[in-house]
């Protein structure tokens, strides 16, 4: 009895141990005949992340795969907000994936894919981002400016989260040093068709438009209405109420306000990797009549070694009534900061 006991004790941890050990068996093709075995991880922005039998989790552009065979179940999104669940077979013809679910078999074109994910994957796959730094010295009026920037996501199939933040410091030798910072917190459920749902939280500061602190909370919606792998394209729309307190001034002031904006981003990964981004933000207020502001923010990445960038920013801020103490309407910067992906 006890040998029996033992060999039974001795299978179950061989059969455990190969297990752990035997190889992955997902197949991707590319276009130059190469063939790589692994797990697929994930699909976005154009980009792959497939862990090889060497346990190392690598990078695939999408456009240079011509066929992908997964025993994994997945979620795949295509650009027009289809999706579809299950697992990858062979497919009948060259380019498309052939998605096996649980009662029928749908053949997707490969190019048409926009989004894979693990179904069941840890949390800790969703998360991407990246942070940066910069200086910059105008000796000729002695003029400095100091940039810092974060922004961090995490996307599964039915949630989106954002938090992204930036401080920028100018000052010169004549004049005390000014400061525009803004963190932003939001979270959006995703919808099917590319619609999205959601809140945000946010604080800013600027001081060259009189505003020492704003707090602001609201809510809305919007849809994707381009998603491809290489460019993405939002509106959103909703209702912020803020609460700001003016340089200048005792007591702060509550208004409410529309929230008009549109996204866009644009990049690619052949040598120069490039990342363009823009966002456009617009804020009527609905209960001080006649005043709006608004934000536009255009930023261009430029990888120059292996997850490190140079960043390129334009950021503008418009306010038609500036609060008690501002100087201007409008007040812009441009800043150049060298930054690490968090991928």
């Amino acid at each position: 009895m006890r040998c029996s006991l033992r060999l039974a004790q001795l299978l179950s941890v061989l059969v455990a141990t190969s297990a752990i050990a035997a190889p992955r068996t997902d197949v991707v093709l590319l276009r130059d005949g190469s063939r790589i075995l692994g797990q697929v991880r994930s699909l976005d922005r154009g980009r792959l992340a497939f862990r090889t039998n060497g346990a190392s989790t690598i990078s695939i552009e999408w456009d240079r795969i011509v066929q992908l065979v997964s025993g994994e179940q997945l979620r795949l999104e295509t650009s027009s907000g289809a999706l579809y669940f299950g697992t990858l077979v062979e497919p009948a013809s060259p380019g498309h994936l052939q998605v096996r679910g649980a009662s029928t078999t749908t053949e997707v074109p490969l190019q048409d894919v926009v989004r894979i994910t693990t179904m069941g994957s840890p949390a800790g796959d969703c998360w991407s981002g990246d942070a940066s730094a910069g200086y910059s010295l105008a000796s000729a009026h002695q003029q400095s400016q100091f940039a810092l920037e974060l922004n961090v996501q995490c996307r599964t199939p039915s949630l989106l989260g954002k938090l992204s933040a930036y401080d920028i410091t100018t000052g010169t030798s004549a004049s005390p040093s000014s400061q525009n910072a803004a963190a932003l917190l939001e979270a959006y459920h995703l919808f099917p068709q590319r619609w999205f749902a959601g809140g945000l939280l946010e604080f800013d500061r600027n001081d060259q438009l009189g505003i020492q602190s704003r707090f602001s909370v609201g809510g809305g919606g919007g849809r994707f209405l381009l998603q491809s792998g290489s460019q993405v394209l939002g509106v959103a729309a909703g209702i912020v109420e803020s609460r700001e307190q003016d340089v200048d001034s005792s007591s702060p002031t509550t208004s409410t306000e529309a929230l008009l904006q549109a996204s866009f981003d644009w990049f690619r990964f052949a040598s120069p990797e490039l990342d363009l981004s823009a966002t456009v933000t617009v804020l009527p207020s609905l209960t001080e009549t006649g005043r709006w502001r608004g934000r536009g923010i255009v930023s261009l990445k430029w990888e120059i070694a292996s997850d490190f960038f140079l960043r390129l920013q334009f950021l503008g801020d418009f306010d038609n009534r500036p609060g008690n103490g501002g100087t201007t309407k409008t007040d812009y910067n441009i800043s150049t900061s060298l930054g690490y992906s968090l991928n």
